[in-house]
């Protein structure tokens, strides 16, 4: 997948780190990762060439979808339609209920 994002303009609502950092957690906590290999993918997250966008213009959007989709999933959608971009997944119940969503595997 890394080959398919190497030219691409990412971008991703300002908490995306906040969420990268939870899934890291549980999967150390889990034995899954060392606590130096989190640090290491902490690092490349803080250089990742990834657009950040605060959240101000969002939650309202994000809001209104509540009822199809997870708050914070939510949020990706909104900044989608703000920048009339797709979405990249591999969560399918996220793709089914966001049109701008595309599932990859």
């Amino acid at each position: 997948m890394h080959r398919r994002f190497t030219d691409a303009d990412l971008h991703v609502p300002a908490h995306f780190d906040a969420e990268v950092l939870s899934a890291l957690g549980r999967l150390q906590r889990g034995g899954h990762l060392t606590a130096r290999a989190v640090g290491s993918r902490l690092d490349h997250l803080a250089a990742a060439p990834v657009t950040r966008h605060t959240l101000e213009s969002l939650v309202v959007p994000a809001w209104r979808r509540r009822g199809d989709l997870r708050l914070t999933d939510a949020l990706y959608a909104a900044l989608a339609d703000e920048l009339d971009l797709q979405i990249v997944t591999t969560d399918a119940a996220f793709a089914a209920s966001c049109r701008r969503a595309t599932l990859v595997r």
